[in-house]
């Protein structure tokens, strides 16, 4: 049960609130997906809000957009200046008021399957700006801490520039228009030629965390695209599925492959 709830006006603040609290204290951004989790995880005493301490900046600089943390979902999808998939990725998002509640930062610390932005941030090879309990600042990919202990601060997310040769595209499956998504899937490609020189595919919603299909990736470099039923069945011999109460595992892998080769045929037209 939540006791106590905290404002902190600075990240040394809010990192020093968070250690003394312990296990029991977690960062709000925007409140969508902490709010879900009260009511059924254990253990969650004090909230930490980070509405006065990171940024909701959008900008450009160099070869790489820079997103702050606390920047909504429905702020990026509104943002014209920026690529055109990632808007599709946010509108992917179940609804216009969960967009206007959750935080591209809380979004990608929760981490949760159906999280519908995540895979496209990951293929697109973006990485996170932290602050580390000392206010040290770290720069690490999402891949890495998804798989690390989650420690630290996030303060920013980087997207580096598209190429010129590549492009990218989203797909996904839910069952109904105000569900949460069954599988996200994500792809960036870029060419030589009419030849695949090197992609990322991505896939959120067959396990507990995105998985990119390295194997699937290899067997495209140095070619063309190969034809749908091929690239289906290639996703559906390495996805890692599980089953509970919403798919089976062989629905997943299913609709996986049909995603995959969804967003790749988009890519290369």
């Amino acid at each position: 049960m939540v006791s106590g709830f905290h404002i902190p006006e600075s990240a040394r603040e809010a990192l020093e609130l968070k250690a003394s609290l312990g296990e029991g204290a977690r960062f709000l951004g925007g409140g969508s997906e902490l709010n879900s989790q009260t009511s059924q995880e254990e253990g969650i005493e004090d909230l930490i809000s980070l509405a006065r301490v990171n940024s909701k900046s959008i900008e450009f600089r160099g070869e790489e957009i820079i997103i702050g943390a606390a920047a909504t979902i429905q702020e990026i999808l509104e943002a014209e200046e920026l690529p055109e998939v990632l808007h599709r990725a946010c509108l992917q998002v179940e609804n216009r008021s969960i967009r206007n509640q959750a935080t591209i930062g809380g979004h990608v610390a929760a981490a949760h399957p159906y999280a519908s932005v995540l895979p496209l941030l990951i293929a697109l090879d973006a990485k996170l700006d932290l602050l580390d309990a000392d206010l040290a600042p770290i720069s690490l990919g999402i891949p890495e801490y998804l798989d690390g202990a989650r420690e630290g601060l996030i303060t920013a997310v980087r997207i580096p520039s598209f190429p010129a040769d590549g492009g990218a595209a989203v797909a996904q499956y839910r069952r109904s228009t105000i569900d949460l998504a069954l599988l996200s899937v994500a792809v960036f490609v870029a060419k030589k030629d009419a030849a695949v020189s090197r992609s990322r595919i991505v896939i959120g919603g067959p396990g507990p965390l995105p998985q990119r299909l390295i194997r699937v990736e290899e067997s495209l470099e140095g070619s063309t695209l190969p034809p749908r039923e091929q690239i289906e069945s290639m996703v559906r011999e390495q996805v890692r599925a599980e089953t509970d109460s919403r798919a089976t595992a062989e629905f997943r892998k299913h609709m996986a492959g049909v995603l995959v080769a969804k967003a790749l045929t988009e890519v290369a037209s």
